[in-house]
């Protein structure tokens, strides 16, 4: 399987090696080693658990059960070298590995067989295949008959025999899983580095493709046929005073008079930062988190905002690329070329992109989305932090993540560039990790965790801003998503979804004011581009909150999507079919949907459309 990733790189290199890429190369092979032995693990789990019990249980080996088993693996083995030579032209046509979607093309059979056999640059990959097939048959063969036919001569090669496909099923049952870490192999595994090629071509094809069978046999929520799409498009182009070129058209071009203002951007995602926080009190009345009150007061503070969905993966999209939550559906897919955002257009103004997260790169491939569609230079995560540092399976701490970053913003912000950082907060995440100095007093272990978040903020900014760079630095704070912190009779809880945001800097700290307008994390991506004055074409669902305005703010959680106002909220189950509609604020869980149908219709048409926009534009 090496060679033929061989054969792939051949075919996708057309330029010389660096000596910088000649390492990345090598890298390509080590990590696709792991893929590769995955799935021979998984072509020989099942043959050696048969020979396993056969030799227990049997008097004799059969030189037919041998033949049998060794062109079962045989047959297996060219199946999967079948699917990697077929990848090839594939991948090199696409950039892409083969997808499930590709099969579809079966039901036009002599069609696709005749594309494919007519094709010259196809024939090469034809025989490399028949080449690779023959010679692994023949090696089979002569294993076959140089060592298994010699098999049960003895009680003592009998009782060998078994020992070891005893110990080869072990460790094919431990290779299945990829790794020895705590988390099994993933296809964001593959991504080692910001090249996007380098990172698809150590992943294995067919792996690759059992992975994407896995996603789509778990049939992900959606609005269906609900909403027509072609009347949602026109509700969304009406909602943004749009005149469409296309029927599906959502473009919209922003420019400014004013001269660009190149400044910094430093976001911070702290884990579950539900709004609820801020009105919560320490045993001794005083307020939970005073630091992140005070922010508060020194910074444009927007109290009626909302993460796009419950799930870390949800903000981060949200927040850094404007695209709102498909129910149940993961948020950090790959689609090459589709997410611009801010990463985007700040790159393409000069500006280096960071991320730092606390734990494993690949968990909800992050990792992978931000290198290979995201535009960051670099992901700073577990594998880059010291080893006595890892606190728990989320990695380390929030004061370690700020102390890190700290410095490494230090040491990229003498290159004199502009920078992007996005910070990736875990400590209010289960299992908590509660310093000592926080555990001598009388509150739950929710309330110390959150000391220790707001005490670690506050070291953070005061520190930051002691540095040079923090003079021309805009600071964004705002939760991944909220958390469930009281009871609530609701459909949706609130509070997983109302999160605060505060947008910082020395520029304005003396005109703070609380925005009240209905906004969420999709609106982050347009609102800083407009603090910045830099032209950008919008294709996301966020607006500039300082100079448009949201009557409704739509999001999800799980299965359920929401719609609120300053008076209403509506609510749909995708799962059940089911909807509602609330006075949030004073009649809580009455459902007043016949009381008020009109206001009902009017959110739902709205939610609706959003979210059926969100679908045909990310699934298209």
């Amino acid at each position: 399987m090496a060679l033929i990733r061989f054969v792939l790189f051949w075919v996708m290199k057309t330029q010389p090696l660096g000596e910088e890429e000649a390492l990345l190369v090598w890298e390509i092979f080590r990590t696709g080693w792991a893929f590769d032995s995955l799935i021979t693990c998984y072509v020989l789990m099942l043959p050696l658990v048969f020979l396993l019990f056969y030799s227990f249980f049997s008097k004799k080996y059969s030189k037919s059960l041998w033949r049998t088993i060794s062109r079962v693996i045989a047959v297996m083995l060219i199946i999967v070298f079948a699917l990697m030579f077929i990848d090839i032209p594939y991948f090199k046509y696409n950039n892409a590995h083969m997808t499930m979607a590709e099969f579809a093309y079966l039901r036009y059979f002599k069609t696709t067989v005749a594309m494919v056999l007519t094709e010259s640059s196809y024939w090469l990959f034809f025989f490399l295949f028949l080449v690779f097939s023959f010679g692994m048959y023949i090696l089979i063969r002569f294993l076959e008959r140089g060592v298994l036919s010699r098999a049960g001569k003895s009680t003592a090669s009998k009782f060998s025999f078994s020992l070891l496909f005893l110990i080869m099923g072990m460790c094919c049952f431990v290779g299945m899983r990829g790794s020895l870490k705590r988390y099994p192999l993933r296809v964001s595994n593959a991504s080692f580095c910001n090249n996007s090629l380098y990172n698809k071509m150590a992943l294995n094809s067919v792996f690759y493709l059992i992975k994407n069978a896995e996603n789509q046999s778990k049939g992900f929520h959606s609005l269906g046929k609900l909403v027509a799409a072609e009347e949602a498009y026109k509700v969304v182009q009406e909602e943004w005073g749009i005149v469409p070129k296309t029927p599906k058209d959502i473009e919209r071009e922003r420019s400014f008079e004013e001269a660009p203002q190149k400044s910094n951007i430093v976001i911070v995602l702290s884990e579950s930062l539900s709004m609820e926080y801020l009105k919560m009190k320490r045993e001794d009345g005083t307020p939970l988190m005073p630091f992140v009150e005070k922010l508060a007061k020194e910074s444009y503070f927007f109290d009626n905002f909302y993460s796009a969905g419950n799930h870390t993966n949800n903000g981060i999209l949200a927040t850094l690329y404007g695209f709102p939550t498909i129910f149940n559906r993961p948020s950090l897919q790959n689609k090459e070329g589709f997410y611009k955002g801010l990463p985007f257009y700040l790159k393409k103004n000069g500006y280096s992109n960071y991320f730092f997260l606390t734990g494993n790169p690949n968990y909800d491939n992050m990792s992978g989305f931000l290198y290979d569609c995201g535009y960051f230079d670099k992901v700073y995560s577990l594998e880059d932090y010291p080893q006595e540092k890892e606190v728990n399976n989320f990695g380390v701490p929030d004061d370690f993540l700020f102390e890190f970053g700290l410095k490494e913003l230090n040491r990229i912000a003498e290159d004199k560039k502009p920078f992007l950082a996005t910070f990736l907060t875990v400590s209010n995440h289960p299992p908590y990790v509660i310093p000592d100095k926080y555990r001598n007093n009388n509150e739950p272990d929710t309330k110390q965790i959150m000391m220790f978040v707001d005490d670690t903020l506050k070291d953070f900014f005061q520190q930051a801003l002691q540095q040079n760079w923090a003079k021309n630095t805009i600071f964004v704070v705002l939760g991944d998503h909220g958390k469930v912190l009281k009871e609530s009779k609701l459909p949706m809880t609130l509070s997983y979804n109302h999160i605060p945001m505060m947008i910082y800097t020395d520029k304005f700290k003396e005109v703070s004011q609380v925005c009240s307008q209905f906004g969420g994390q999709i609106d982050v991506f347009p609102t800083l581009m407009g603090m910045l004055r830099l032209p950008y074409t919008n294709n996301s669902f966020g607006i500039d909150l300082f100079c448009q305005q949201r009557e409704d703010m739509f999001f999800v959680s799980n299965t359920h999507l929401g719609c609120i106002n300053d008076k209403f909220l509506y609510t749909y189950d995708a799962e059940n079919k089911t909807e509602g509609l609330f006075e949030y604020k004073t009649s809580g869980a009455y459902n007043k949907i016949d009381e008020y149908p009109q206001e009902a219709a009017k959110m739902k048409r709205y939610g609706f459309s959003m979210q059926k926009v969100a679908e045909e534009e990310i699934l298209q």
